[in-house]
């Protein structure tokens, strides 16, 4: 099977980076960083992507309305968050403006947004 384009957004480098990398090497990903929600969008745009991983927690970005902006340009493309932010109520939001799952970062997150991403996108 050709590995998933996933494109995943984080404003911490070293997350990006880790991440990133475990997703390519153990889940056979193919992935596309970038610490911007703009140039994500236009990667989602441009590409054959099959996901979009979303940190919640971005500079000068509004997670809920670039949720939007991509359910929005592809629809068929699920959103999925990974985040620091673990309280319920910030992913009963995000589920319910359309995100197709909301992954806690910490011990095991890489391991549970495989987990998600397997879910979404069928494998």
């Amino acid at each position: 099977m050709a590995s998933r384009s996933i494109v995943y957004v984080d404003d911490d480098p070293a997350c990006t980076n880790l991440v990133g990398h475990r997703l390519r090497s153990r889940f056979d990903y193919a992935v596309e960083t970038t610490d911007n929600g703009e140039r994500a969008l236009e990667q989602l745009k441009a590409n054959d992507v099959d996901c979009l991983v979303l940190d919640y927690r971005i500079p000068g970005e509004d997670p809920l309305s670039l949720l939007d902006e991509a359910i929005s340009s592809q629809p068929d493309v699920p959103v999925v968050f990974f985040t620091g932010i673990g309280d319920p109520e910030t992913a009963d939001a995000a589920t319910d403006a359309g995100a197709a799952a909301f992954v806690q970062k910490g011990p095991g997150g890489v391991d549970a947004l495989a987990d998600a991403l397997d879910e979404q996108l069928g494998d």
